[in-house]
Order: structure tokens, then sequence, then C-alpha cells
């Protein structure tokens, strides 16, 4: 398999029509579409991005089947390009997803899940590797005991997820699907010492590419302490010397490194405004559609639920003009979804110094 680019965030260019529309000031419907069909997941992962919506009376949200199909019908009708099913919670624990993803796949929709892997079994398995673009299943561990004390799960996970792994790859390659199959690691103190059995797992397992990233805690602005950040750094070092050559791809997300250790005050935020909302939208368990995955099932930034009105309506609706006009980076949490993004459109929008010589 060539070399793996679908982290750099470069690949904003490819839609280079509709950024030049946002920067000329048009609206444009986006590129992707991130569902979360549910918030309950059957893991609890100690650094849950979402915990917040499972200490709340939102734990239970969870989009039912015909919604999610009139939802998915609606994205089909626009010219987005891309349907992640994501959390939240863990998609696949809502049974109505699996006929979600048929509908979307007969939309002509290109798909992709992010998942804890414990549920690909069966005819999700089968579906995914026909009809899907990629399937990233977050791992985070080399060891079943690092993987219930991180994840919080049943005993038996790990290898179950393993398993569920090595069947999917099987398929694949029985199959020659163009599915790529990546398993990511968020690095922790708790993990830091199993990086090399982790890449020892995917080179078993045959998997495209294994991603590693660091925790961005959400609701703080200071990050993990020093000593966790410097042992990053170490493991970076030995993750680039375990680079392998049998087709698995490593992945380290060095940016988001760089502007967590290099720039703790404003984590590599030096844009005055957020340009990249548009090119994502976020659709929460609630059926809320939000600013973006930062604010998912936060009230104030939602520009409307799609129970009341069609994505459409929602999209060109008063409510989100004023949402978009409220946005206060101040606010926003450190190096989200549309950081990198955010750095290319206020590049492109404000630079200046002899831009015509190139």
């Amino acid at each position: 398999m060539p070399e793996l680019e679908q982290f750099n965030p470069h690949k904003i260019l490819c839609h280079y029509n509709k950024v030049c529309d946002l920067l000329n000031g048009k609206d444009i419907y986006p590129v992707t579409v991130e569902i979360n069909p549910t918030n309950k997941c059957n893991h609890k992962c100690v650094w849950c991005t979402y915990g917040y919506l499972k200490d709340c009376t939102c734990e239970n949200d969870t989009i039912e089947k015909d919604l999610l199909l009139r939802i998915v019908a609606q994205i089909g009708e626009l010219d987005t390009k891309g349907l992640i099913w994501t959390g939240g919670g863990e998609p696949l624990v809502n049974k109505a997803t699996f006929d979600g993803m048929k509908l979307a796949a007969q939309k002509g929709l290109q798909q992709a899940i992010h998942t804890n892997g414990s549920l690909v079994k069966g005819r999700v398995s089968d579906f995914i590797v026909d009809n899907f673009t990629y399937i990233r299943i977050s791992l985070d561990a080399g060891s079943e005991q690092t993987h219930m004390r991180l994840h919080k799960a049943p005993r038996g996970d790990f290898d179950r997820i393993l398993s569920n792994l090595e069947n999917l790859v099987g398929l694949k390659e029985k199959r020659n699907s163009d599915l790529t199959i990546g398993v990511s690691v968020l690095l922790h103190p708790d993990n830091c010492h199993e990086v090399e059995d982790v890449v020892e797992i995917a080179k078993r397992l045959r998997v495209d590419y294994l991603q590693f990233k660091p925790i961005v805690i959400w609701g703080l602005k200071e990050q993990l302490p020093t000593n966790y950040i410097e042992r990053s750094f170490e493991v970076i070092d030995e993750i680039s010397r375990l680079e392998v050559n049998n087709g698995l791809s490593i992945r380290v997300l060095n940016y988001k490194f760089a502007d967590m250790i290099n720039d703790q005050g404003r984590f590599g935020r030096h844009y005055s405004k957020c340009c990249g909302h548009p090119f994502v939208g976020s659709i929460c368990a609630n059926a809320s559609v939000d600013l973006c995955c930062s604010f998912k099932g936060v009230p104030e930034w939602s520009f409307g639920n799609l129970r009341e009105q069609s994505f459409k309506e929602i999209w060109a609706s008063q409510r989100r003009q004023q949402v978009i006009k409220q946005i206060n980076l101040s606010k926003c949490e450190p190096l989200c979804r549309l950081h990198e993004i955010n750095k290319i459109l206020d590049y492109m929008k404000n630079y200046e110094y002899h831009k015509n010589f190139v």
C-alpha cells in the first residue's frame, strides 16, 4: 500500500471550489458529515472527550431508526461526499446504525466509522469491507490489563477486538477490498510502555496503519503534566525506529504534539476566526445539528434539531447565522478537529507578503 496521507490537513484543497466560495463569503454545504447515532457506550474510557454527555440526562440519547434514515436521506440530497459514523458513544451500540449504513451506501455516500471495535463482527464486518472507505479502531493498549484500565472495558473485550480486526483484515484480503483499516492509540502515561507491543499487534494483524496522537483534555486549558509530554517525545523517537516495511504505516500526529508542547498558551491557535466549521457537519445523538464536534450536544451551539426541521432548513436558518456570529475562539477547545484546516484557510485568506512571487 502506498504511504498513507489521510491525516494531511492539506487535503481540504482537494475541495478548492468550496474553499474559494467560502473565502469569498459564500455559504457552503459540508464536505463531510459526522453522525453520532447514540451516546450509549459499552466502554468508559478514562479520557472520554464526550464524558459530559454521559454524566447528564443526555446519556441515553439515541437516534431512532426512522429518524436516522430520514437524516441519511437528507444528507444524500446535498453535495456532501463523506459520512462518518462516530461518537458520542459507540456508534454500533445503536442497532439502527446498520440500517443507516445501508441507506448511505445506496445514496452513493462514501462512509467511515470510528469505533472501539468490540461490535465489528458478522454482517457489520461484511458490509464495512464491501462499502466503506475506512474504519478506525481505538485500541489504546497493548495488553488486556491496560485496555481494561483505560477503556473500563469488560474482561475479554481486548481479545475480542483483536479477533474482530483479524477477521476484518481477512475479509478485506479475500475480497480484494479497498477498505483502509486503521488502529489508533492515544498516548497516556499508563500505555506509553506498550508502544512496541501495539506495533507488534498491528504488524501481526496486517492492518494498514497505526496512528499515535496525544490526549487533549477538553474543558481545561492545562493539559497533561510536563513529565508525560517529555515521555511522549521519547515514545515518538521509539515509534520512528519501529517503522516497518511490511505494509504497516505508522502515523504520529506530530503537529498536535508540537502545538501542545511549544505553545501551551495558545496551542498553535494564531488565527482569529474559525473558517473551517462549514466543511464538517456535526449531528449529535439528540438529532441536533451543532456548530462542530467540539460542542456536540451543547444547546448554546446548536443550529437546530432534525426532529423539527430538515438539514437544509437548519443550514439556511437565521439561528445558524446567530450561532456562527457568537463564536469566540478563546472559549474553543485546544487542538480541535478543525485546527489545522483553520491554519490553512487563515493563510489563504490573509497572507500578503510577496504572495505574487512564487
